[in-house]
């Protein structure tokens, strides 16, 4: 059943009517229903109030950003647009934004003159344009790429988000019809793939006995002759997956800059062995034939994410934890995947503090948008470990906490009891801004989210010998 969504769009108006109707006819062309200020009057109420009625009432806010900062609200000195923005972050409506690229800005003042470009507030359109940027959104230098992220965003909150919608009454009856009947046979069909889940895992576990495994976990009872020095890159058997051994030590974790990243504290890490690269589709396709009752992830026939080398997206974190399970492997704890991303740097990324300097690190939106990019084609970090920034958001074993503190000082994760709603994601992806791709920037997502730019990447502890069983490579 096809939910219509209602999407509220924020801008200033006069300069950005080709924007705003670029974004209302990709959200016609998707079959949702746009909104905005201008669409409706505020009647008896003030405009404030007419305003977060309909942000209440949509499912997603979206924000336009361009040159200009907007009408001005005489009580607090904002301008609407600025204050729309602020009420949706407040009330946790999902949202996304798009901020004119430089050099559109400036085809657009040689095009129409000053009228483009903010001559009231300019320190006030800057402050709110730093707001925006720190939080998700996207560039755009043409009405295409204002489009498209139209499209792919609701394509994708459609998947992470339980959204309201809007649906037509003769669904909803068809719906309670069928809707008893699918549950009874949803139960069915879980309690047989539960089953059959179990037996696959005991036969998996019978013949795991038998087979070599290049490495496991540290025996405390091995006599100390028997252990062997690994070297510094070992292959996890079953998937060749390739990790590299990270000597442990001390570093400064997290931001004081940033909300969520703070407060900055000291982390101990030990020695353990994290990915080169985050898992690729020829690696998770090995996993999938010998795990036939997985499903594939999404995306796995989309041409933009479906390449071998490329990292494996449309996994949700249990698809991870499958994957962890059957290679001997575990997903990084938050403070491991951050220790590793830094390899020893406090700097935003680890080739330095610039946008530039990220070009040579990693993918972002500004150069790899639309599509993942083959793995390991950027500057490694100095412990060998590649696409660390963008790419992909890697899942950790972590539940998301909204800042550091009580955080765990041993590199342990942060789990609790129970499980949280929603896991920490590191790292940045293809989709995102430069800043939301910094080693400190944390995100989080529900464990159940397939997104096109979710990957992981594995690791273990450094602890390990090599049984006698095993052959020495």
């Amino acid at each position: 059943m096809k939910k219509k969504l209602q999407i509220f769009i924020s801008s200033t108006y006069t300069d950005l009517k080709e924007e705003r109707q670029a974004a209302v006819s990709a959200i016609l062309r998707a079959g949702h229903i746009p909104a905005g200020m201008e669409l409706f009057a505020a009647g008896n109420i003030s405009q404030m109030e007419t305003i977060k009625w309909w942000i209440n009432d949509s499912d997603i806010f979206m924000l336009i950003l361009g040159g200009r900062y907007g009408s001005i609200e005489k009580t607090t000195g904002l301008s609407y647009t600025e204050l729309e923005y602020d009420y949706a972050v407040e009330i946790g409506k999902p949202f996304f934004a798009v901020v004119i690229e430089d050099g559109f800005l400036n085809k657009k003042i040689k095009d129409r003159g000053r009228d483009a470009l903010e001559q009231d507030h300019p320190n006030k359109l800057k402050d709110f344009k730093e707001k925006v940027l720190n939080k998700i959104c996207r560039t755009f230098e043409d009405l295409k790429d204002i489009q498209l992220t139209v499209q792919e965003t609701i394509s994708d909150f459609e998947h992470r988000y339980d959204l309201k919608g809007w649906i037509h009454a003769d669904e909803i009856k068809k719906l309670n019809i069928e809707s008893i009947s699918f549950e009874k046979e949803k139960k069915t069909l879980q309690d047989q793939l539960q089953h059959s889940k179990t037996e696959l895992r005991n036969l998996k576990n019978k013949f795991d006995s038998y087979r070599n495994i290049s490495i496991n976990f540290e025996n405390p009872h091995k006599k100390e002759s028997d252990r062997k020095i690994l070297p510094k890159i070992i292959t996890a058997k079953p998937g060749d997956y390739k990790l590299i051994k990270i000597t442990g030590g001390t570093f400064m974790m997290g931001s004081p800059k940033i909300g969520s990243e703070n407060p900055l504290h000291e982390v101990t890490v030990p020695d353990f062995y994290i990915g080169q690269y985050p898992v690729t589709n020829k690696e998770y396709e090995i996993f999938l034939k010998e795990n036939s009752y997985m499903d594939e992830p999404e995306y796995w026939t989309n041409s933009a994410f479906n390449q071998p080398d490329q990292p494996v997206v449309g996994v949700h974190w249990d698809d991870a934890k499958e994957y962890a399970e059957w290679s001997g492997l575990r997903l990084p704890t938050e403070a491991e995947w951050e220790y590793a991303c830094r390899a020893g740097t406090n700097t935003l990324y680890y080739t330095g503090d610039t946008k530039g300097s990220l070009d040579k690190a990693g993918w972002h939106s500004n150069n790899s948008f639309p599509r993942t990019r083959t793995v390991g084609q950027k500057k490694p970090n100095s412990f060998g470990l590649y696409d660390m920034h963008g790419n992909v958001w890697e899942w950790c074993e972590d539940d998301h906490h909204g800042n550091y503190k009580d955080a765990p000082n041993d590199a342990s994760a942060w789990v609790d009891s129970p499980r949280g709603s929603r896991r920490v994601v590191r790292g940045g992806s293809w989709c995102e801004i430069a800043p939301r791709c910094q080693s400190a920037i944390r995100y989080c997502d529900s464990p159940d989210l397939r997104s096109f730019d979710f990957g992981f990447r594995l690791t273990r502890s450094g602890t390990l010998v090599r049984p006698k069983r095993s052959e020495e490579s």
